[in-house]
């Protein structure tokens, strides 16, 4: 959990890290005071202003535009729509008396590295650093059971062997996309999560929500709809997680739709991003109810390209990471990134879930099992903590207490 501070309401928000906006696109979040019935209302008035506008552009008031509602987000998400406008319907829409923000929409992209096994399963099994292979992972036999992954990301090659069945599809909101991860990354990432060979919770399920497109780059705007539609579909029977290996510049609107899913008990676990730069500069990493991971290597040093500073809450191995990937059902691939930390903290959040710990104390749990102080070449100003399963079942068995 972060602890920073927020900007005061703003027009137009846009990160201060170079952001690469998205023209004439934006997110717009509707005043939280007014009336629970007007969210239909105020999507009616914009819809009214934008068919306006589009007929005054057909009968002269040229603009290349076409002005439209891409995504609508509703009252426990954002409170809010994305739409397409072009200058001058954006300026009606700032009027409008309910508007409490807008932001120009951005890009988002996956945050992997890919270089060239199985140490960082060892790693999260033990305390001390792992030495040579054979590794070995020590984890509960039924972890992750009764638990659901979303996974936000470029889709998932749902019937890789490593999934065993465990994998399905849940919803695409990038547009013009189909249902199939033609990536990679998020194949490799759920593997990672859930994976029968190479993952954490063996006995979770991972439901794709493809929020990125097939390059793995995608919109603010359309990782919110992902974060809607987790909220309105969550299903698992001990609890919920959303893991979004993804990074984009600073967004409010995306940090609210987060932290409203927290707030429902949904597991937030958010890659920190790969620049080597401040992490409270980034989306969905910088929401105060998200749980920002960074990366290391298989000898504890902080992994070079991972961001840093008080965002970031936990570390987790990152570097040269073996898991599933596309092309065929038996196909792998080593990956680097924050990407590849972040469904490991999913997956041990996962099991502490399937074990009966209540979703509101799952985040001091990790912090107090994981391994602190052992991280090289780690900034003053970061967490110095790798979260392990180590301690996970004899936390649950009532032999240590924290």
């Amino acid at each position: 959990m972060k602890l920073i501070a927020l900007p005061l309401n703003v027009i137009i928000f846009i990160g201060v890290i170079k952001a690469q906006l998205i023209p004439n696109q934006y997110i717009i979040q509707f005043d939280s005071d007014a009336k629970a019935n007007s969210f239909t209302s105020n999507i009616k008035s914009i819809q009214s202003l934008i068919a306006s506008s589009n007929n005054a552009n057909s009968i002269g008031i040229k603009s290349s535009i076409t002005n439209k509602i891409l995504h609508t987000y509703s009252p426990s998400t954002l409170n809010g729509i994305s739409a397409q406008l072009d200058d001058s319907t954006l300026e009606r829409v700032k009027d409008l008396p309910y508007i409490a923000h807008i932001e120009q929409d951005q890009i988002v992209k996956s945050t992997n590295i890919q270089q060239k096994a199985g140490w960082n399963l060892a790693r999260i099994s033990q305390h001390s650093q792992v030495g040579e292979s054979p590794y070995a992972y020590h984890y509960p036999k039924n972890a992750g059971e009764g638990v659901n992954i979303y996974l936000l990301d470029t889709g998932i090659n749902t019937s890789h062997n490593d999934f065993n069945g465990s994998a399905t599809w849940g919803t695409t909101t990038f547009p013009n996309s189909t249902n199939a991860d033609l990536h990679g990354h998020g194949t490799h990432c759920a593997g990672i999560a859930i994976g029968r060979e190479y993952g954490v919770a063996k006995n979770s399920k991972v439901i794709a929500v493809k929020v990125l497109g097939d390059d793995g780059v995608g919109s603010v705007s359309a990782c919110i709809e992902g974060v809607n539609w987790v909220i309105k579909n969550k299903s698992g029977v001990k609890g919920n997680v959303a893991s979004m290996s993804l990074a984009g510049g600073y967004s409010k609107a995306f940090n609210k739709a987060v932290n409203n899913a927290a707030s429902q008990g949904i597991i937030i676990i958010a890659g920190a991003g790969n620049d080597f730069e401040d992490a409270c500069n980034y989306s969905p990493g910088s929401a105060e109810k998200a749980i920002t991971v960074g990366a290391i290597d298989s000898e504890d040093n902080v992994a070079s390209f991972s961001n840093y500073g008080k965002c970031v809450d936990i570390h987790a191995p990152g570097v040269d990471i073996k898991s599933a990937w596309i092309g065929s059902n038996k196909s792998y691939r080593y990956l680097s990134g924050t990407s590849m930390a972040t469904p490991h903290i999913a997956g041990i959040a996962a099991t502490l879930l399937g074990q009966g710990v209540p979703a509101e104390i799952v985040e001091s749990k990790l912090k107090a099992i994981g391994t602190k102080g052992k991280i090289l070449g780690l900034r003053n100003d970061t967490v110095n903590l790798i979260g392990i399963m180590e301690l996970v079942e004899r936390l649950l068995r009532g032999l240590l207490y924290v």
